[in-house]
This record gives C-alpha cells, structure tokens and sequence, in this order.
C-alpha cells in the first residue's frame, strides 16, 4: 500500500468515519482533527515523496487547508452533514480512485 492510500483512506470511508468517529468508543475511535493533520503532514510537509498533483489533488488539499470545523458540531454532525467534511471524503475517495485504490476492498480487511 502506497503511503498516500494509507492516510488517505480513512478521510475516504465513510465506513470508517461511521465506526469510528460517530460510534467510537474509550478503546477504538478516531479524531478528525487528528485524520486532518496525518493528511496535511503528508500532502504539505513531508520531504521525499513524490505523488501526482493533479487538479484532484489540488482541490483536496485546499478543502483540507480551509475547513474549519466548530466546536459545538457533533461527530454524527460531522460525518453526515458537514458539507466541508463531505467534500474532502469524496475528493479523497476520488483521488484514491484515480491512484486505481480499491477502497471497497480496503474496508473488507481493515473493518
């Protein structure tokens, strides 16, 4: 799996984002604060790694730079009806697609 896939994924599934952060518990959750920073530390900070920066790509990291999520929004809030949540999880799904990443089949063994 290319490093790119790996962080992109989980800001891709909704499967993920359902299990995780709207049904997350103590032991097993994730924050999306946290998926955005493992995103900006890859697409903005990291040295030596090289991926196609395509139109797609472009449009992801400015989504990921600007969104700004407020405190009082609830996670179901968040992944459901957020709509700057939504368009990076369809830009990152569609950038992951375009890489020829089978999310579906990602889901199936990580889930």
């Amino acid at each position: 799996m290319k490093l790119i896939e790996k962080v992109l994924a989980p800001l891709a599934s909704l499967k993920v984002q359902e299990r995780y952060i709207v049904h997350g518990d103590e032991d097993n959750y994730l924050l999306p604060e946290e998926l955005l920073e493992r995103a900006i530390n890859f697409l903005f900070e990291q040295q030596g790694v090289s991926y196609e920066n395509t139109d797609l790509l472009k449009r992801l990291k400015e989504n990921i730079k600007t969104i700004n999520i407020p405190e009082s929004l609830s996670n179901q809030d968040l992944v459901y009806n957020f709509q700057p949540w939504l368009e990076i999880r369809e830009n990152a799904r569609s950038v992951l697609e375009k890489t020829g990443f089978d999310l579906e089949e990602w889901e199936n063994n990580e889930l």
